[in-house]
């Protein structure tokens, strides 16, 4: 079946990669509806990712373009909007601009080198430690008051 069958195997055919991307989608979806239902949650922070795989330019970034070829994040945020619409939850997004360099402690910027985030402000509780960097902007992102509305840039 295209469930079993590897994406970009040998004889993987674009309709097998689209379902199983669709699938997946559904499923992460329902984990995030899931997961927000039982914390009782009234938002969800999404990353705005409308200009992702662009250069200031706007013209496509070549280091981005596999993800963007990859990833079909804004099915996956539709699916996540909707279902959380039926219940009662609203889904926001959030202006993602330094979300994984800034600490998620203190508000101060800090060092970040591949995944790695280091907070440099020596009043903060975290000074020094390492944190996943992604984890940081998770952080950021749930905590941020920076919403988009209405699909402004």
């Amino acid at each position: 079946t295209w469930a079993r069958q590897e994406v970009g195997a040998p004889g993987a055919t674009s309709q097998s990669r689209t379902e199983l991307s669709s699938h997946t989608e559904h499923l992460v979806s329902r984990e995030v509806i899931d997961f927000a239902v039982k914390a009782r949650a009234a938002t969800i922070h999404m990353e705005d990712l409308s200009g992702f795989g662009k250069d200031r330019d706007g013209n496509a970034d070549e280091r981005k373009e596999f993800v963007l070829r990859n990833w079909s994040y804004y099915e996956l945020q539709n699916m996540i909007t909707y279902k959380a619409a039926k219940y009662g939850i609203k889904a926001e997004k959030i202006r993602p601009a330094y979300a994984s360099k800034t600490c998620s402690w203190c508000g101060h910027q800090g060092f970040r080198e591949g995944i790695t985030f280091i907070c440099e402000n020596p009043e903060c509780k975290k000074f020094g430690e390492k944190e996943h960097a992604d984890y940081n902007a998770a952080r950021n992102i749930a905590n941020s008051k920076e919403i988009i509305k209405n699909n402004e840039e």
